[in-house]
């Protein structure tokens, strides 16, 4: 891996595991580097499960652990504060 961390939300895990054009293509390419880790937080997961349940999404929490289980370099991450202050700070994007 390449030190990169991307970590989830939970609009980007439902709309790239709904195939959803509103999320770009440059968000696209980082879910699908193999060299990063990608991390999808516990709230992330609850959040899901609570759009589905409401039918706001039609990807479930299922359709989320199963894509944590089957992508290597993907993990799921409790939230709490020990994690929260471990994060890597936030980088500003100079691109719109």
């Amino acid at each position: 891996m390449n030190g990169t961390v991307y970590i989830l939300d939970a609009h980007a895990i439902i709309w790239y595991l709904a195939n959803d054009a509103r999320l770009s293509e440059r968000a696209a390419m980082a879910i699908e580097c193999p060299d990063a880790l990608i991390v999808v937080p516990a709230m992330v997961l609850a959040e899901v499960a609570s759009c589905h349940a409401r039918g706001r999404t039609s990807v479930s929490l299922a359709d989320a652990l199963r894509f944590i289980d089957e992508v290597d370099n993907c993990v799921d991450c409790p939230t709490d504060r020990q994690v929260v202050e471990l994060m890597p700070p936030a980088r500003t994007s100079t691109t719109a």
